[in-house]
């Protein structure tokens, strides 16, 4: 994107360097003027030769470490602007209905997922080891490790695996899923306005079968009723 908008700024200043050279004063300012802007040009040029040099120099562990990274910024629809067209995430379509709202879920409730490293296994497969928290059951002092196992071409995700612990350990997902199976308990509005009929089924990626999921909004829910969870989580 950032190349496209070099070349019509490069273009703007040609045209502006011609329009000086076609005055008729040909007074200094002019000449100043025309120059000004040819430097402009080749600065603008280098930057833009700059920028090629180094997309093209993108390897898939830093493609990998940008997906995890825009993962932690909560924007689910730049993450998935990651995913090359006919991608995959868990052996399914990223167009998969409900996916979305699904990995939205996860990010509203603000996951931090730390890289401990990224490993490439050859010219387009990279792990990453990773630990994860979340705003909800981070204070609890959850942390759940988390593999993403990336398959990178030209600098898009092609697929995207991720290997969980096993479900019986006290992890996130099931610290969300308590929180959940809790609102509809203590606050069957919440629960019926935000959760109900939103299970993560039947996408065959999520390892919690009994896991609730929900939407962004959802995920916003949890975390406004998250101090009077946690007090009464586990106890």
């Amino acid at each position: 994107m950032r190349r496209w908008i070099s070349v019509i700024v490069v273009a703007g200043l040609v045209v502006a360097a011609c329009g000086s050279g076609d005055s008729e004063s040909g007074d200094d300012a002019d000449t100043t003027t025309t120059a000004a802007a040819e430097e402009t040009t080749t600065t603008t040029a280098a930057a833009e030769e700059t920028t090629t040099t180094a997309a093209a120099a993108e390897t898939p562990v830093e493609v990998a470490q940008a997906v995890i990274d825009t993962w932690n910024s909560g924007d689910v629809i730049a993450f998935f602007g990651w995913f090359a067209e006919g991608a995959t995430i868990q052996g399914d379509s990223t167009e998969t209905a409900g996916m979305y709202s699904d990995l939205g879920f996860y990010m509203g409730l603000e996951q931090a997922v730390v890289v401990e490293e990224c490993t490439p296994s050859d010219d387009t497969k990279v792990t990453c080891t990773t630990q994860t928290s979340d705003e909800l059951s981070g204070p609890l002092g959850v942390e759940t490790p988390i593999t993403w196992v990336l398959e990178v071409a030209d600098g898009m995700v092609a697929s995207l695996q991720f290997v969980f612990p096993p479900a019986s350990q006290p992890d996130l997902f099931v610290v969300a899923n308590d929180a959940v199976l809790w609102v509809r308990d203590t606050h069957p509005g919440v629960f019926d306005e935000t959760f109900r009929g939103t299970l993560c089924v039947p996408h065959s990626w999520n390892a919690y079968p009994d896991l609730w999921c929900s939407s962004p909004e959802g995920a916003a829910e949890l975390l406004r009723l998250g101090d009077e969870f946690r007090a009464q989580y586990g106890a």
